[in-house]
């Protein structure tokens, strides 16, 4: 966590709420881009009123949005009364911003009189995820029965209803939807010209994931996999943007993710209204993009899953082999040293005598009887190096061979960058070998000029 630095300093302090009530109030104060005289002696009255001190500020100053309002929350007597006093504060000049408005609907409905145990705050830093302002995603949950068949029959009308709040309303489905119905030439060209460093395999990944995406895929590879966010809530929620905040000089992008179990369209109408009424007197701007056939649009959320998709087949993760006690352990790691994925000795066997056949003369793994002992023997010297066990798997049986390419299938999912393709008879991984890393005692080298992998990869 950002704050950890100032725990130290705050472990007698019985009341951290103190640093995430005066995190709150700051980013109130700038929100609406102009500071009153009057929002400044609000704040001093109230920051006098509940014995904050430059501690709490300087602690408050390594918060971020999510991380405050959770601290609130679990102080349930004193919560009511903080928002409160938040209210007073962002209307003490007379008017409320759509920025404020959308912080204090959003805190109504985490720790206020709408509060949920499924709904919260979060925040994640712009360069990880981004929507533009005011999007609305729906994702769906482990429990209950809206999934996205049921949401595909309330979507219209649920962005209707947020469409009367100036937010745009964003379902999965339809952003897939868009991408099949986009001219298959066209979106190559684009893929081509946009994402330059992908092979034509690897773009044509990118245009299958982009036809193919749902509200699970995007909860499970963006959020989770890639975010390593993993989502406590069970119900289906409503992903909102509220705005963007600064940590450290971080850029962060905020949202409510708001729980619509009861009833999607009862709740869309409450949360609009209650929003509404903070800025009764504000202008609605309405998002004018049209999903129209031979347009492939690149704003807003369609531009993020693109970018995002575009990235994680782009990134060139590398492959590692990372000398740990006597042996070897692989992994798959992204450009800033992120595990995307691991495999067992055995399954890390089986996959290297893949790769490294697919970087030999031979383009491939293909199994031949007049070659089962020479890959059974590299096999063994491969499995050698990632484990101290005496027994090595026979490969050249096709009862251990084939389960175990199947669980490498498994592991590695549809989509991952390093999957096995089929290419004729052959098993082949796309990969360079300048992606094949060795790393022993923090140095770097690539495994076909490394001693012990030379002659696995020669």
């Amino acid at each position: 966590m950002i704050f950890i630095k100032f725990v130290a300093k705050y472990i007698s302090m019985k009341d951290l709420s103190k640093a995430a009530y005066a995190r709150l109030v700051t980013e109130l104060l700038k929100a609406d881009k102009v500071i009153a005289q009057q929002e400044i002696e609000t704040i001093e009255e109230l920051f006098r009123q509940n014995e904050i001190t430059p501690v709490d500020i300087d602690v408050a100053s390594t918060l971020t949005i999510g991380q405050a309002s959770k601290i609130i929350a679990k102080r349930k007597r004193k919560a009511m009364l903080m928002l409160s006093d938040l209210k007073s504060m962002a209307l003490a000049d007379g008017s409320c911003s759509r920025e404020e408005a959308l912080l204090l609907t959003a805190l109504d409905y985490c720790v206020g009189t709408c509060a949920h145990p499924d709904n919260c705050l979060v925040s994640f830093r712009c360069a990880e995820l981004d929507f533009a302002d005011s999007q609305v995603l729906f994702l769906d949950g482990t429990l209950g029965n809206l999934s996205e068949r049921v949401i595909e029959q309330y979507r219209h009308e649920m962005g209707n209803e947020l469409r009367m709040g100036g937010f745009e309303f964003i379902f999965i489905p339809d952003i897939a939807r868009h991408y099949r119905n986009t001219p298959a030439p066209l979106v190559k060209k684009i893929v081509a010209y946009m994402a330059p460093m992908l092979t034509p395999v690897e773009s044509q990944r990118v245009i299958d994931m982009l036809g193919n995406l749902s509200t699970k895929s995007f909860r499970n590879e963006i959020l989770e996999t890639k975010l390593r966010f993993k989502l406590e809530q069970s119900n289906p929620v409503l992903m909102i943007k509220l705005g963007n905040s600064y940590v450290d000089g971080v850029k962060y992008s905020d949202f409510l993710l708001l729980d619509i179990s009861s009833s999607p369209i009862d709740v869309v109408r409450e949360f609009v209204g209650r929003f509404n009424d903070y800025q009764r007197h504000a202008s609605v701007i309405i998002s004018n993009m049209r999903d129209e056939k031979g347009n492939f649009i690149y704003a807003g959320f369609y531009k993020t899953i693109f970018d995002m998709v575009v990235h994680k087949r782009g990134a060139r993760c590398k492959l590692v082999l990372e000398h740990t006690h006597r042996c070897y352990r692989l992994k798959f790691e992204g450009p800033e040293t992120e595990i995307i994925g691991e495999l067992d000795a055995s399954h890390a066997a089986m996959y290297l005598l893949i790769v490294a056949e697919s970087l030999s003369k031979r383009n491939g793994f293909r199994f031949q009887n007049s070659r089962r002992t020479e890959l059974q023997t590299k096999y063994e010297q491969i499995y050698e190096l990632l484990s101290d066990r005496d027994k090595v798997p026979d490969i050249t049986k096709a009862t251990n061979r084939r389960p175990k390419i199947s669980h490498i299938e498994a592991c590695l999912g549809p989509n991952h960058v390093y999957q096995m393709r089929s290419n004729r008879e052959s098993l082949v991984v796309d990969i360079e070998p300048r992606l094949v890393i060795v790393r022993e005692n923090n140095r770097e080298q690539l495994a076909f000029e490394h001693a012990d992998w030379a002659r696995i990869f020669s």
